[in-house]
């Protein structure tokens, strides 16, 4: 008389964050109970981060900097007036390459294509900007063409323009749920249909896609944002498989919390829970950092 043995079936897992504590109890079909302590849970959860940047990182820095030129490319970055936005813009002028920032506020735009021109590596470098808002895509395609009859064909296209709104969900309101979705995931598809068909023409380009650590681990006080950029890594896997044919690669990038004026805002009004994880997992990175990863 044999029996097959199988592992309880787990029915009901409940999370716990009261403040600085974090903790999971799972139910199982017999009965059970089990609750993976604190410390393991977040030793688990920096391990698991760990992992993740060591797996991504390098591959998007192979990915990049391998055979790739950037002397004389048109790199337009999204997002790129300011914080990791701007980062990758300078990095992209370091290269040699032409770069187009664009954002909606104009004065932020022309203070900072003064010090993206200052990190060019040469004096033929051409540094200009677009005033667009990425959440509107008529405004982007006008955006698109302009840079383009300025400094010639996009090369390169970085989607990085997105914002936070860190709230409790029951305490949110439904329009920032609507406005974070709008700039974050439709403005990487606005701008990624806008200059997609260009590259496929000429039969090569580059798209890389900004996400964030939350589109791997989503917390609380992230159900506005983590889903927006879950979307842009789901865009991303897809858009590469369809544009591999064309010569025109599609790179995502998962960068953690950055110092940048956009996560100095956030933090007003993010929940303790959030912070208290964001600082349990690593802190707050250098934006340096950040865009010289990705380039």
């Amino acid at each position: 008389d044999r029996r097959t043995l199988r592992p309880p079936l787990i029915n009901m897992v409940q999370f716990s964050l009261p403040w600085n504590l974090v903790a999971i109890t799972a139910s199982t079909s017999e009965g059970a109970t089990v609750t993976l302590q604190p410390v393991v849970l977040n030793v688990a959860a920096a391990f698991a981060l760990g992992i993740f940047a060591l797996i991504v990182t390098p591959t998007i820095i192979r990915a990049l900097k391998g055979s790739k030129k950037w002397a004389g490319k048109h790199v337009l970055v999204t997002g790129g007036s300011q914080g990791i936005g701007k980062e990758i813009a300078m990095e992209f002028a370091r290269r040699g390459a032409h770069v187009t920032i664009m954002a909606r506020t104009e004065a932020t735009l022309k203070a900072s294509v003064a010090e993206v021109k200052a990190q060019a590596k040469s004096s033929d470098q051409k540094v200009d900007y677009v005033t667009c808002d990425v959440g509107d895509y008529a405004s982007v395609q006008k955006s698109v063409a302009s840079a383009e009859a300025k400094l010639g064909s996009i090369d390169t296209v970085v989607a990085n323009a997105g914002l936070s709104i860190p709230k409790y969900f029951l305490e949110q309101d439904v329009k920032d749920f609507e406005k974070t979705m709008r700039v974050n995931y439709m403005g990487c598809v606005h701008i990624c249909k806008a200059v997609a068909p260009g590259m496929c023409e000429r039969g090569e380009g580059s798209i890389i896609i900004v996400a964030s650590a939350a589109a791997v681990v989503a917390i609380i006080g992230y159900s506005s944002y983590a889903p927006s950029k879950w979307a842009c890594r789901g865009f991303a896997d897809s858009l590469r498989t369809e544009l591999c044919g064309f010569g025109v690669s599609v790179h995502i990038a998962y960068p953690p919390d950055t110092d940048t004026p956009g996560f100095a805002e956030e933090n007003k009004n993010k929940p303790q829970e959030c912070k208290e994880f964001n600082e349990l997992v690593g802190g707050v990175n250098p934006p340096r950092a950040g865009g010289a990863s990705m380039v």
